[in-house]
């Protein structure tokens, strides 16, 4: 629910159920454990070119690179199910987090990096992996991906006028888990849940 203008947990058992949340606490935490691995896998290495305690090292480093490749793996398997997730369920969060102002083509291609100019809803010096994005939305190399402009026209018709697209790209990083349509004291917010997410 949305109070003095944040978002408050109302109902815990909700939160457990979200399907969200089993997309993305996953994606979180193998993502910690595989963070971790590495850095102790380059400490290890690290006193092993210097001689350090090389039997101690060198065990640290194999459970290192261990963990740190089960839970890569287990980090991309979930990653992947989250796009997927976001592209059914908040859309404009998939559309944002692409920089994606206008629809892609089928197929997508991911983009890698990108100057992103909101004020202008474009993109410049972009790198882009053919039909990456198609895959990660649909797990197929082919499907468009629906953009910020084509959704703040859907999201119009059904919620009234207002600028949702650029909130929502300001706002992606800050408040990951809401979509924005929420009509707030005459002006959209870009911190409102759409049902399912």
């Amino acid at each position: 629910m949305i109070r003095h203008n944040r978002a408050e947990m109302n109902d815990f058992l909700a939160l457990i159920k979200s399907s969200q949340l089993w997309v993305e606490f996953p994606h979180t935490v193998f993502g910690s454990f595989a963070t971790g691995a590495f850095v102790v896998a380059g400490i290890a290495a690290w006193k092993l070119l210097k001689k350090h305690a090389t039997r101690f090292f060198k065990k640290s480093f194999h459970i290192a690179i261990t963990v740190g490749l089960v839970s890569g793996l287990a980090l991309a398997l979930f990653g992947h199910a989250q796009a997927q997730h976001l592209v059914q369920t908040q859309p404009m969060k998939m559309a944002a987090s692409e920089g994606l102002w206008k629809d892609s083509g089928s197929p997508a291609a991911w983009t890698v990096t990108a100057s992103i100019d909101p004020k202008k809803h474009e993109n410049k010096d972009e790198l882009k992996i053919p039909y990456l994005l198609s895959y990660l939305s649909y797990g197929k190399f082919s499907g468009k991906v629906q953009g910020m402009e084509t959704l703040q026209k859907q999201y119009e018709k059904k919620y009234g006028k207002g600028n949702l697209y650029s909130s929502c790209a300001d706002d992606i990083l800050e408040f990951p888990d809401y979509d924005g349509c929420r009509r707030n004291h005459g002006h959209f917010r870009s911190h409102w849940c759409l049902p399912g997410s």
